[in-house]
């Protein structure tokens, strides 16, 4: 017996949508009491993870005041090298969403930073980022993004070392430096260009540059911080711990006085402050269980006061006064010191850890990842009812006296909002709405949910010319962008395991509401186009016992441009449970049938 449902205009759809699946109204959920989660690092003196630890060994504390913890949970890596879990071979254009990795450990965003990192600190960067994959631990899920002119995702969620490989090693992947990099090297880092001029920094000229090196600055620091708040938006969504491990040759630190300014002139005016903005960038990430682990890419520094890179000094240049090298020695180090300080700073508000003075950034890499997949998840309902959106300050301590060196997120804001997707700090599981499961599980690039399982082939047309007659009005949205150009359309089969869906039984027939759903992204995370349908299935147990052997088969279509690399993201939903599973293909793995 077949186990194909035949229903009227089944899952064959033609038309799109002119904006994404989640937007539109829906209804949220006002908690009744919130949750509070805290992921707490524990290590030993020499930075190796504490296990087997219980919640009576954990006190924690909210502006001082103890509080209950209502859950404890142990996240742990095995013990010696765990066996990684093969990748079944599928046919050429088939996919699944079964996924090669323990679905309760910890997501890791590698975030390359060509923005703030100098040109010549870049060549030792990528050359490590290979062996990065080489030692990482089996079944490890990876995103890469990069940071230049612009945050782009270089790589989604994936436990694949071949894919990172390939992703971390292809130079023309890899971000070049910025262009602001040509204006001002990195925002907030002392360098010999900086301090050293060929001329009185008194003068016209020198404070003219110093304004300019201003605006360069803080442009910089201005999209290092949106680049931040992105990333920590697209991760607010993905439940449970993220790990962002953060490869930068600079930080956003305040600048410091021009140390060389004669009779005190412009002495103040190229001081910048970012601290605060920093800090809220952090609690923000915190907020979203984003750990972040800063890596200092310039690996060990010499003192440019006593290197042989100077350049030349004619005469009557500032650097001739007998006391100007001990000065730039002073600026240098205290530089530094600030840099790495916000580092620390960073790493301890978020949960994480700061590494820097090495030149092994592999290896920071690999310590970064495994600090963050073995934590342990307290949860707790504040004693404080009050939510002023004024700051909550967090605490957690060793009973007992044992000395273990403990990191997590160090406070947040006590906001008072309703449970959205980008609103996880405090919703429970049991109050996980639509909106939230399909924000979090069709988002491009997020890891693929496993609630329901299906496989899918994805069968590409040929190239269709557009329409000789707009089919559309000028400004229609993301539907005119497909349908004015040269389009493919992409057939999607799918065989949908029925025992993952909730069935309500009545007189030997079974039936359960199900969405299918399709989000086609560009490269920037730009949605193009969507379809989606819900269908009320109704099967007997003779035909369910069927499914069940074979798996639900229907059949879905969506457009996307013929030429470029896209993204399908293709989705499953139970109406009834909001259980999900995903999958996403991209364009460019797939066989395309000849023009």
């Amino acid at each position: 017996m077949s186990s194909r449902i035949s229903a009227p205009g089944v899952l064959l759809l033609l038309s799109v949508f002119s904006s994404p699946l989640w937007a539109q109204d829906v209804t949220v959920l006002q908690a009744r009491s919130r949750i509070v989660v805290v992921d707490v690092v524990a290590t030993d003196s020499k930075g190796n993870p504490v296990k087997g630890l219980t919640a009576a060994d954990f006190q924690l504390l909210e502006d001082k005041v103890p509080q209950t913890i209502r859950h404890f949970d142990e996240h742990a890596t095995v013990a010696g090298d765990a066996p990684a879990i093969s990748t079944p071979k599928m046919a050429p254009n088939t996919f699944t969403n079964v996924v090669m990795a323990p679905q309760g450990s910890a997501l890791n965003v590698i975030l390359v930073d060509a923005l703030n990192t100098p040109r010549e600190a870049q060549p030792m960067l990528r050359s490590q980022l290979g062996e990065v994959v080489d030692k990482l631990p089996p079944n490890t899920r990876v995103a890469v993004f990069a940071l230049s002119d612009r945050v782009v995702m270089l790589q989604s969620f994936t436990s694949d070392p071949a894919v990172l490989k390939a992703v971390l090693t292809q130079r023309k992947r890899m971000p070049a430096s910025a262009s602001l990099q040509a204006q001002g090297g990195g925002a907030g880092l002392v360098g010999s260009d900086q301090i050293v001029g060929a001329f009185d920094p008194g003068t016209p000229i020198a404070m003219f540059e110093r304004s300019i090196t201003n605006i360069v600055g803080d442009q910089q620091i201005g999209m290092t911080l949106d680049a931040l708040q992105e990333i920590g938006q697209y991760l607010a969504a993905l439940p449970g711990r993220k790990n962002l491990i953060w490869l930068s040759g600079s930080f956003p630190v305040d600048f410091i006085p021009d140390i060389n300014s004669a009779g005190g002139l412009g002495t103040f005016s190229s001081m910048r402050f970012y601290a605060e903005e920093m800090r809220k960038v952090s609690s923000e990430l915190a907020r979203s269980q984003v750990a972040v682990y800063p890596i200092d890419a310039n690996g060990v520094q010499i003192d440019p006061a006593y290197t042989s890179a100077l350049p030349g000094r004619p005469a009557g240049a500032v650097e001739n006064d007998p006391g100007y090298n001990s000065r730039m020695s002073s600026a240098f180090s205290t530089h530094l010191e600030k840099v790495h300080g916000e580092m620390r700073q960073m790493g301890e508000q978020t949960g994480g850890h700061a590494f820097y003075g090495s030149n092994n950034l592999a290896r920071f890499v690999n310590q970064a990842i495994e600090r963050g997949a073995n934590y342990y998840t307290l949860t707790y309902v504040p004693t404080n009812t009050n939510w002023n959106g004024g700051p909550r300050s967090i605490q957690v301590e060793m009973v007992h006296g044992k000395k273990i060196n403990l990191e997590y997120r160090t406070g947040y804001l006590a906001t008072d909002k309703t449970v959205t997707a980008n609103n996880q700090q405090t919703t429970p599981e049991s109050q996980r709405t639509a909106f939230s499961t399909v924000a979090a599980s069709m988002k491009r690039g997020a890891p693929t949910p496993t609630e329901i399982l299906f496989k899918i082939r994805v069968t590409p047309s040929g190239v269709i010319d557009p329409p000789a007659k707009a089919e559309v009005p000028v400004g229609a949205g993301p539907l005119a962008a497909v349908s004015r150009k040269q389009q493919r359309r992409y057939k999607v089969d799918y065989a949908v395991n029925p025992e993952d869906l909730h069935w309500r039984v009545d007189n030997g027939v079974r039936d359960a509401t199900v969405e299918f759903m399709m989000v086609g992204y560009d490269r920037d995370g730009s949605v193009l186009n969507s379809a989606s349908r819900t269908l009320s299935l109704k099967l007997t147990e003779a035909n369910y016992a069927a499914a069940v052997k074979g798996g639900l088969q229907l059949a879905q279509e969506i457009a996307m441009p013929a030429k470029g690399d896209y993204y399908l993201r293709i989705g499953v939903m139970d109406k009834e449970t909001n259980h999900v599973g995903s999958v996403e293909v991209s364009t460019a793995t797939l066989v395309m049938p000849r023009s």
